[in-house]
């Protein structure tokens, strides 16, 4: 049997191994990315309304959480990050889909490195299929965390966003980090 460990990389995961990491934590990250949202939307009373524009979330209020920097309000993104892509709606599901299906099949076929790259692989598919379901549910995302901060009298505010994407970019953010942290490995022993 050839050895399934390397001077630069974590030992490989067998399936079983990848399984036990992958599956519970992408479903975790799913089901706490649609709790998060019917909680959320549910107590700002946020309806979606679909109007002729597209869909909307009508809130009747705005949940403060940490005044002046941090609050629960409910909006609807039709697009990507801040809207990016905003009425490409199958051009954003077949992107969804076609990364679930990569990932998986990476998963399910590819060498993963350590228990920590398939925790980094779990978080951006969980969180993929949370925002893949509201795409295909409601037209749009439900997105919730509003961070913001006033200086001056002038407001920053940064996009509205939610559980899904936290995780993606967790995930996204591990997978870089280990990358780095095995290239500058390499260079030490050159």
């Amino acid at each position: 049997m050839p050895d399934q460990t390397s001077k630069d990389r974590s030992p490989l995961l067998s399936a079983t191994q990848k399984a036990a990491i992958f599956v519970p934590l992408a479903v975790g990250v799913f089901a706490l990315d649609l709790a998060s949202k019917l909680v959320v939307f549910r107590a700002a009373d946020a309806c979606i309304i679909r109007g002729s524009d597209g869909p909307y979330a009508d809130a009747a209020r705005v949940i403060p959480v940490i005044p002046g920097f941090f609050d629960l309000q409910c909006v609807l993104n039709a697009g990507a990050f801040s809207g990016w892509f905003r009425g490409w709606y199958w051009f954003l599901i077949i992107v969804s889909v076609a990364a679930l299906a990569a990932i998986t099949a990476y998963v399910l076929y590819g060498p993963v490195h350590g228990r920590l790259f398939a925790a980094a692989l779990a978080c951006i598919a969980g969180g993929t299929a949370g925002n893949l379901y509201d795409r295909i549910a409601y037209g749009a995302v439900r997105d919730f965390f509003h961070a913001y901060v006033t200086i001056g009298g002038r407001t920053w505010t940064w996009p509205n966003f939610n559980v899904a994407d936290a995780a993606i970019c967790a995930g996204a953010g591990l997978w870089i980090t280990l990358e780095f942290a095995l290239s500058r490995g390499r260079r030490k022993r050159c």
